[in-house]
């Protein structure tokens, strides 16, 4: 005989069920057959006879007890687990759709953030037609101010430009330039103008070493070499008589020639402009 229990439940093979009613039936036979030794005297064979019968009743209506408890049991084991196994579907399924739906809306907005991002882009200029604005933008008749070379007019030293187009105002170099623990400015911050025919200006340079000790511009290359740099940019700013501005891009160059120093045009890349209206 075998027997499996799940929880509450006991399921018994038939003959198993059957063994239990016999043994039950015969243990019950065997009591009362004690219990009615003490009174057969009293007692027919009809009698005995019924309440045997009575006694197998009992016994079989046990059994029927027990069947239907457990096919009860069964029944309601079956109804969970079909209902577990159903939210078990309807939960994998919603999350399906739902991550579906995640995607579904993340691809809608990498769409939506690249139009977006194409629209801005046809609403820009391109660096191409940007730069042929800008010249269009410049006048053909302008002052044009030139570096020529570092030097000195008497007993002061500075960057000496000259004018070869049409008269420059406000001229002026734009500083405190950092060079190393040192600064390199300039003395007179605006010179008032510069015709072609006046030929070349001195722009007064001064340098302030790292102790606070203020020099001339002869201590540029020393303090350069000191500070281990090649070059040291300047820009210099200039007016037309319309008062629109204008920049010339330069820059003092560590050589052995020339005292040590030479001046030249700094070219922006793919481009031949040195003469350029600031932003």
């Amino acid at each position: 005989m075998q027997a499996e229990s799940y929880g509450d439940e006991m399921n018994i093979s038939r003959f198993g069920k059957w063994a239990v009613a016999i043994a039950a039936g015969i243990g019950s036979i065997i009591g009362a057959a004690k219990s009615l030794h003490d009174v057969a005297e009293h007692l027919n064979g009809w009698h005995v006879l019924l309440t045997l019968s009575l006694l197998v009743l009992v016994v079989l209506g046990i059994d029927r007890a027990v069947e239907y408890v457990n096919h009860r049991f069964s029944t309601l084991n079956a109804a969970i687990e079909t209902g577990l196994t159903k939210a078990r579907e309807s939960a994998g399924a919603f999350h399906g759709t739902a991550m579906q739906m995640l995607e579904l809306a993340e691809k809608r907005l990498n769409d939506r953030i690249e139009t977006l991002e194409d629209s801005i882009n046809a609403l820009l200029p391109s660096p191409a037609s940007k730069t042929a604005h800008d010249e269009i933008q410049l006048p053909t008749v302008r002052p044009k101010i030139v570096p020529v070379r570092w030097g000195k007019t008497l007993d002061e030293t500075g960057l000496i430009v000259r004018n070869d187009s049409e008269p420059a105002f406000s001229i002026s170099i734009d500083g405190p330039v950092a060079i190393g623990e040192g600064t390199l400015d300039f003395r007179n911050t605006i010179y008032p103008g510069l015709t072609q025919s006046q030929g070349e200006l001195l722009i007064e340079a001064r340098i302030r070493l790292g102790n606070g000790t203020l020099t001339g511009g002869g201590a540029l290359r020393d303090l350069m070499v000191q500070a281990k740099l090649d070059a040291v940019p300047l820009l210099i700013r200039y007016h037309d008589f319309e008062d629109r501005e204008y920049s010339t891009n330069c820059e003092v160059v560590k050589e052995f020639l020339d005292d040590g120093l030479v001046v030249r045009l700094r070219r922006k890349e793919n481009s031949h402009s040195t003469l350029s209206r600031p932003a």
